[in-house]
């Protein structure tokens, strides 16, 4: 079955996006391991179609991966505009975001360990709002003529090691100043120190443990 790159495109997106939504659903109800299922689900499509490598310094080769339950491969061609690379920047801070909130409040089954693999690299840069990535077309009549401006939207600057740097503070992750972050990336950084520090507590009271039964 041939597909072109629109429906391979929104094949990978419109998977990601539905995993995404009933880990949510399942999160705000209550009922953590289908929360986690679907969780986890997000995690495999955005990793396994290197969605973590989008508008990187570093560029990756687009990537073969089944749908599951139409025995057809997709694969996630690389972004024609600066729409579609904005919302595969925000669909895999979205899948990355809802792991680390299913992970500060259970340690069990954790499904960020798929984020977590060793040959893993996050150079995704952090998302910004999604009207930013919108193409603004605007008209103006100017006396004899009509002029036609076209604004195809903003990306946010290239990235590499992005969550490791932001735990650094590295200089590249702190020269923007917070009012230039989106919603969206503030909320996946809290997320990240959330569960650094649920990670930390956690290590720290089995020590602690270890030591009084010592």
């Amino acid at each position: 079955m041939i597909m072109n790159h629109e429906t391979n495109a929104r094949r990978v997106l419109h998977s990601v996006q539905a995993e995404i939504l009933l880990a949510f659903y399942f999160y705000r109800r209550g009922t953590l391991i289908e929360a986690k299922v679907h969780a986890a689900a997000a995690a495999s499509f955005v990793t396994g179609t290197g969605m973590q490598g989008i508008h990187s310094i570093i560029e990756e080769p687009p990537r073969e991966l089944e749908v599951v339950g139409n025995g057809h491969a997709s694969y996630l061609p690389p972004p024609r505009n600066v729409p579609e690379t904005g919302e595969l920047i925000n669909g895999f801070w979205e899948a990355y975001l809802i792991a680390n909130q299913l992970a500060s409040v259970s340690t069990t089954a954790d499904c960020t360990e798929i984020f977590d693999a060793p040959h893993l690299l996050i150079n995704c840069p952090w998302p910004l709002d999604t009207r930013s990535y919108r193409e603004v077309r605007l008209h103006l009549q100017v006396i004899l003529n009509a002029l036609t401006l076209l604004n195809q939207g903003k990306l946010p600057p290239r990235a590499s090691g992005t969550v490791d740097s932001f735990l650094r503070c590295s200089p590249s992750s702190t020269q923007r100043n917070a009012q230039h972050d989106s919603y969206l990336a503030m909320l996946t950084k809290s997320t990240v120190l959330l569960r650094r520090a649920t990670v930390l507590t956690d290590s720290t009271l089995r020590k602690a443990h270890c030591y009084h039964l010592w």
